[in-house]
């Protein structure tokens, strides 16, 4: 999490971070200062940066959330959305599971246990009341920081209009998106010039990519139901190099039970051309999502020519439509669309539409715009 600040137009960054060292940065990085929240170097700096005129946000993590509800200050809140800081964060009752997924995670939550069914009932009602009490502190907390944030900096702008909703923001919405390591234009380039003899997968065979990590929010069971009686000769591809390890594992067994020796788990990280190679050989992806997440994926996957299903009504596919980029709904799903490609003009279209939003020089002057941003 990174905390930007500007006085007079002297620019102050610092990081927040726990004691690992960073994985990008040299820990001698100019500019850059290391304040933990709570730690005398970042009540300075906070104190200092407070009487300038603009305090940019990167990451809203719950402690930043804690120390922004009760910060004091004349400068401009801004907020660079990252999505997970949100819906972790900020706001925990978003509907993002679907309801197999829910009852297993619902599953998980022990409590406590007692021979005699009074104590049992007093020992629910009182972690009932604690939970309410922790619940009311957030709120709380979460509405007071939210009330000082004036600038939304995101790229989806269905978004901003749902936290809108959520919670007390009222926040001018800024277009900006980080770029990612390898920029959408480079991948498209880097596509056009691999060759597929070393896939990982068969590439005479339907693949079907399902989900995009080992986390609850891809409801994989959910769309494992949902496939079990439309496909036949599809393999279904599972990336699960990271996540949650529970969670991968029972993934692994549900998948296997509905399709056999058709799933195929991948468990280790590839170096990036691997993956794009694993991407390229897949006639497309499903991923059941209530919230704007894979999105790297999904844009690659156009850029690619290949079909993704997603949640109809989502934020998701409300954006890919306003901005004119095909997608398919889910509801849309069937192997034969699965196997018939995109028509080229349609492809041709989304491939421009991405890239006039997201290859890196649009990216390099999405921060060129934030730093000149008057509030």
């Amino acid at each position: 999490m990174a905390i930007e600040a500007a006085t007079d137009g002297i620019e102050q960054l610092f990081l927040v971070r726990d004691k690992k060292p960073y994985k990008y940065l040299p820990d001698d990085a100019p500019y850059l200062v290391d304040a933990p929240i709570g730690g005398d170097e970042f009540e300075r700096l906070t104190n200092s940066v407070g009487k300038g005129d603009r305090i940019i946000i990167h990451f809203l993590s719950p402690n930043v959330r804690r120390w922004l509800a009760v910060f004091n200050t004349e400068a401009t809140i801004e907020w660079v959305f990252w999505s997970s800081d949100f819906y972790v964060c900020m706001y925990n009752d978003f509907p993002e599971y679907e309801p197999i997924t829910k009852a297993y995670l619902q599953k998980g939550i022990n409590e406590p246990l007692s021979r005699f069914k009074l104590i049992d009932l007093f020992r629910k009602q009182k972690l009932k009341r604690k939970k309410n009490q922790l619940i009311i502190k957030f709120e709380a907390e979460r509405d007071a920081a939210a009330r000082k944030i004036s600038v939304f900096h995101h790229y989806i702008k269905e978004e901003h209009e749902l936290i809108e909703k959520l919670i007390p923001l009222k926040a001018r919405f800024n277009f900006f998106c980080y770029s990612q390591d390898i920029p959408f234009n480079e991948i498209y380039e880097l596509s056009r010039k691999l060759n597929l003899a070393n896939s990982p997968l068969n590439i005479n065979e339907t693949n079907l990519m399902v989900g995009n990590s080992g986390f609850p929010y891809s409801n994989h069971s959910d769309t494992f139901r949902f496939l079990k009686d439309r496909v036949r000769d599809v393999n279904i591809i599972l990336p699960l190099s990271y996540g949650d390890k529970a969670y991968i594992k029972h993934i692994i067994s549900v998948a296997e039970d509905v399709f056999g020796s058709r799933m195929l788990p991948f468990m280790d990280y590839m170096l990036f051309e691997q993956y794009l190679e694993l991407l390229m050989s897949c006639q497309g992806m499903i991923i059941e999502l209530n919230t704007v997440k894979a999105m790297g994926n999904i844009h690659t996957l156009l850029l690619l020519g290949k079909r993704v299903f997603v949640k109809r009504d989502t934020l998701a596919y409300n954006y890919f439509k306003r901005r004119g980029i095909k997608i398919n709904a889910i509801d849309e799903f069937s192997e034969a669309l699965l196997n018939q490609p995109e028509e080229s003009e349609i492809v041709a279209n989304n491939v421009k539409l991405i890239l006039e939003m997201h290859s890196f020089s649009k990216n390099y002057s999405y921060v060129e715009n934030m730093i000149k941003l008057v509030n």
